[in-house]
């Protein structure tokens, strides 16, 4: 039998206190009461936040998860804090996006965040392999996923008369 895996590790730096003490108390919160977390409709002007918010309510990215679906620590980094955020097995990149967003809106409405993931297994196998990135504002939530990316481009080129091998 093959697992896979959806790994990441991200970093929120440079924050002050009062942001940090938000951080950690908003994680240890959701970590609790996720269904709060899904529940925060985002703006209608966000395509991509509504796609992943109506996904997640409709149980598409539920792969059992009863938390956010990554480790964190908040910790202190010099002057300032670190929100480290961490998965090593089963991670959820769309919890990970909305609780950023929400960050972002409450201290840092024209900054933005950026992640990738990797899809991977613990054997070799076709289609075994993967990943994706999330890049996040204030307003808005952008998604890459690389199996999307190739069934477009596949697409395009069957499309075009090409052959797939």
């Amino acid at each position: 039998m093959t697992d896979s895996y959806r790994q990441f590790s991200a970093t929120i730096a440079g924050l002050t206190e009062e942001q940090a003490a938000w951080a950690r108390e908003r994680l240890a919160y959701l970590d609790n009461h996720l269904e709060e977390l899904i529940d925060v409709e985002p703006d209608e002007s966000d395509k991509e936040a509504l796609r992943i918010h109506q996904e997640l309510l409709e149980g598409e990215y539920e792969v059992g998860f009863t938390n956010l679906g990554f480790n964190w620590t908040v910790d202190k980094a010099g002057e300032n804090y670190n929100v480290e955020i961490v998965s090593e097995e089963h991670g959820n990149q769309f919890h990970v996006a909305l609780f950023v967003r929400e960050y972002l809106k409450n201290f840092k409405p024209d900054g933005f965040f950026t992640m990738t993931y990797a899809d991977t297994c613990s054997r070799p196998m076709n289609d075994g392999y993967g990943g994706g990135a999330i890049v996040v504002t204030a307003d808005k939530i952008h998604t890459l996923d690389v199996f999307d990316w190739i069934t477009e481009r596949a697409e395009e080129f069957l499309a075009s008369g090409k052959k797939e091998c």
